[in-house]
Parts: C-alpha cells; structure tokens; sequence
C-alpha cells in the first residue's frame, strides 16, 4: 500500500503547519491582449469567515426523520485557501492567490462568525468601459496541505497553482487524504468596482460559499434485542476513496486504509458514486453474550427510485447509521445530513459592507 494512502491515528488531527508567505498583490498576467487594451483595474481586499459554532451545522436530507446537528472543529475551521478569478465565459486564469495560515491571523467573532482579515490583495486589469468587463468567477480551494515540509508529497497547491483554465482547475486532483477536510467552492461576480484611479481605487466585496470535499461516516446508535452485555468491539470503513478531484469523483484509489476504530469515530472518505462497483462499507465487530460477531453495511445515499437509496458515498454529506439486530431481523437505518457551505468573505464592494 503506498505511504501517502495509509491513515493513521494522527491523521485524524486536523494537518496545521506553518505556510510560505506571498507578495501582498498578485497581479494577472496571463492573458497579455487583454492586458494591454485594459485602462481599469479592479480590487479585492481578502478576508475570511466561517460560523463560529458550527461552520457545517447541519440540516437533514435523510432517508429516515433525520435531525440537525454540529460539525467538529476541524469540519468547520479554514485555516488557508487557494483563490483563483476566471473570465466566466472565455475560462481563462486571471488571477491567483495562496493564503496561507500565517497570513490568516486571529479570528474575530461577531454574529456567530469567525472572521480572518488578510493584508493581501487580488488586483485584476480589465477594460475601462464597464460593459466591456469579463464576468468575473471566484474559485476557492481551502483546507489544503502547504506544498512544504512532512507532508509536500500530499498537497494538492502546486498542481492548482499550474492549472491555467477553470476545466482544468475542476478537474485537479486532490492530493490530501480525505481527513484533511479540504473545501471548495465558488461564485460568479459580474457587478464590481474598478478604476484608472490608483487615490480612488475602492476595493470589491465578494463571498465563496465553501462545502466540505469528504464525507463522514459513523455509527449513531447500535441495539441488539435481549442482548446479555452488549458492547461494539470496533468500527471499520472500508473500500474508501483516497482521492477526488475539486470537482468530481476518482474511482481508481479505493482502499482500506483504517485499521479498527472505537465505538465513537468518525470515518471520513471522498465520494465513491453509485456506478462504481466497488462500495464502501462500514464494518460493526461486537461483541453479546461472550460471543463476538460481525455485520457489514454498504453505505446509502437517498435516490429518487424503487428502493430510496442507491449504494454511493456522496461528498458533503455525513452518514449515521443506526442498527438495531432482532432474532429475527436487522433493521439498519440511514440519516443523512449535508453540511451548510461556510463562506468566504473576499472584502468590500463599492466601499461599504453589505
């Protein structure tokens, strides 16, 4: 099995290390015919937020009644992320920016908010008469490992910062195990500021809503009937996807990288759709009676067909199972909640806050 496909205990910690730090503007400079007919520039002052109680506080879209619930820390935080600003229609890079923890700061919260203000800017050259102005799409890619130290060998930054067309940058693939929590997201910009003043240069304001790239998987409640001293020796997942892209799913890494986990862990993997005929699973190991058994349960997403489910792990989404074992049935029921996206706030439009 290769090294960077084995998780360990460790991996569980959410990965935060020191980040290199860049030029407080990045200015595009890939598409030069634009470039050189643009007079205007247009701003964008960074800064990030997430809620500060739950960043991927939940909402239910279960196969059974469902419940919201909290996410962990690690589920909500943005500790760093990776933005780049296409042209919209044409896909072309025309700008970038890697913010790394350190330039991240202190988080502030306010409304429920945990805010990080950047000393950074994205600076972009656009024609002067504003109709002539691209749409603007802002792509951010958070949560990703720096491209340095112990784990270089696991992070996805220099391939995104290679990627010179939306498709592309759609289609990179995720080096990060899926225990780093890696977030995506983006949005298209078509009102914003610019000028061929520098003195009144005002900054623009747009915000990514950012959803998690793994999804969770645990065991909620586990009961069998007239059981002497039950008890779940361990937990396993099994058949999970290692790898995705920023946009879709990866199918030729599927493995087994966790050994047995107690009663109460939460199991993370990157989609694994229906079509493919490998399926992750969850495997109970417990223990009644002196007697220790086993039981496996494909993992189920909801699906508009004849049985409700299709056998698929789909990203953003966190999967409870609940098992309850008669003498003469299993009855195994799937909850499954989406995370609500958490935002990131890329400064202000026309100068004032929305």
């Amino acid at each position: 099995m290769k090294l960077k496909n084995i998780i360990s205990i460790v991996s569980f910690l959410f990965i935060v290390v020191a980040c290199s730090m860049e030029e407080d503007t990045m200015m595009n400079d890939i598409n030069k015919e634009v470039q050189e007919s643009s007079k205007a520039v247009a701003t964008f002052n960074i800064s990030f937020s997430t809620p500060a109680q739950a960043g991927v506080q939940t909402r239910s879209s279960s196969i059974s009644s469902g419940e919201s619930v909290l996410g962990t820390e690690n589920e909500y935080s943005v500790k760093n992320c990776y933005v780049a600003v296409f042209d919209a229609v044409a896909g072309n890079l025309l700008a970038s920016c890697w913010n790394g923890k350190d330039e991240m700061g202190t988080g502030s919260i306010s409304d429920k908010l945990v805010t990080y203000s950047l000393n950074k800017t994205i600076t972009i050259k656009v024609p002067e008469k504003e109709t002539d102005r691209p749409k603007l799409r802002f792509v951010a890619v958070a949560q990703i490992n720096p491209n340095e130290g112990q784990y270089a060998e696991m992070s996805s930054l220099e391939d995104l910062q290679n990627c010179t067309t939306y498709e592309d940058l759609m289609n990179c693939p995720l080096q990060e195990q899926p225990t780093v929590l890696v977030k995506v997201g983006e949005v298209i910009m078509s009102d914003y500021n610019a000028t061929t003043s520098v003195v009144n240069n005002i900054s623009s304001k747009v915000e990514i809503p950012v959803y998690q790239r793994s999804a969770a998987v645990e065991l909620t409640s586990f009961e069998v009937e007239n059981g002497n001293d039950v008890s779940v020796v361990g937990l396993q997942l099994i058949n999970v996807a290692l790898t995705a892209k920023v946009k879709g799913a990866i199918t030729d890494d599927i493995e087994n990288p966790y050994p047995m986990y107690g009663r109460d862990t939460r199991f993370y993997a990157y989609e694994n759709p229906a079509t493919n005929s490998t399926k992750t699973k969850l495997v109970i190991t417990y223990k009644t009676g002196g007697v220790e058994y086993e039981r496996t349960y494909t993992i189920k997403t909801p699906a508009n067909n004849n049985l409700g489910y299709v056998e698929s792990v789909e990203a953003g989404k966190l999967y409870k199972l609940h098992v309850k074992i008669t003498h003469v049935s299993e009855d195994v029921t799937f909850e499954i909640v989406d995370w609500i996206p958490n935002t990131i706030d890329l400064g202000e439009i026309n100068g004032s806050k929305n």
